[in-house]
């Protein structure tokens, strides 16, 4: 009876245990509960681009589960941003990193770059669990892991042992399930909690 996410959903023990995790553990709720707040500042921007782009409104989450939702954000490796692009990536897609620049860092052209970022995994692999996997380990470890392999099946891949990167076999699962708590707010207990005003800004 839950109201399912546009993305695929498949129904794996580690997608329950994170669902249980965000429903009964309380640092999970904590952390869903601060999650779910922050998505107010950036959540009409973001579906708005992915709408326009034609690509499943439920990668909102993926900014969730990246950065939660902290256009500050930069992880030891260097990635930065709402999407947590690193410094190659997000040349590739357009953004401007300099000295006194980092577009990485700014809310809308970082949504504008992650949008032709989704859509190019999504046509090299013509899976979105996959694509996923992909936005986490990097298109050349997927397709090594395919290639070794012989499977194109994230969830075969994830059974193997050194199939995939122990973060990424955690990744898929965690993405569709902040992306279900966030379908079924009241299920999870989570009605009550107010989300931030969105960002106002101008365009000159």
């Amino acid at each position: 009876e839950l109201a399912l996410p546009d993305l695929p959903v498949t129904w794996s023990p580690r997608l329950i245990d994170y669902l249980l995790f965000y429903k009964d553990d309380p640092r999970g709720r904590r952390i869903m509960t601060s999650w779910l707040r922050a998505q107010g500042r950036y959540r009409d921007l973001i579906v708005t681009q992915l709408r326009a782009a034609g690509l499943p409104e439920d990668l909102l989450y993926v900014s969730m589960i990246e950065s939660s939702y902290d256009p500050g954000e930069r992880s030891y490796a260097g990635a930065a941003g709402l999407w947590q692009f690193m410094p190659a990536g997000g040349r590739i897609y357009g953004l401007r990193i300099a000295r006194w620049v980092d577009e990485r860092n700014e809310p809308l052209r970082s949504t504008l770059a992650v949008r032709d970022y989704f859509a190019d995994l999504h046509q090299r692999f013509a899976d979105w669990h996959l694509a996923l996997a992909a936005y986490n380990a990097g298109y050349g470890a997927v397709l090594r892991a395919i290639t070794r392999y012989n499977s194109n099946d994230y969830w075969k891949l994830v059974e193997i042992e050194n199939g995939l990167a122990w973060e990424t076999t955690l990744y898929v699962p965690k993405a569709l399930a902040a992306a279900i708590v966030g379908r079924n707010r009241a299920r999870f207990g989570y009605a009550e909690v107010v989300a931030a005003p969105a960002e106002s800004f101008d365009t000159v």
